[in-house]
């Protein structure tokens, strides 16, 4: 694997362990810390997943669900 791909492949995960990381991505996606951490835990580290769900989460949590 080259340099390029493991830099590629590394922007695709988020560090799991990482209490930055965490924080970082609770934050960005309006989430408490605990929800953040249960949503690691459940899909793993992978990027695309995790923000796909935490939108998800996140519109939920804040009452932007437009199913009236």
């Amino acid at each position: 694997m080259s340099d390029n791909e493991s830099s590629r492949d590394a922007a695709d995960h988020l560090s799991i362990g990482e209490d930055f990381d965490v924080a970082h991505f609770a934050r960005k996606f309006q989430l408490t810390i605990p929800e953040a951490r249960q949503l690691f835990a459940k899909y793993g580290n992978d990027r695309a997943v995790l923000e796909r769900e935490a939108h998800a989460l996140g519109s939920r949590s804040n009452g932007d669900d437009t199913t009236d």
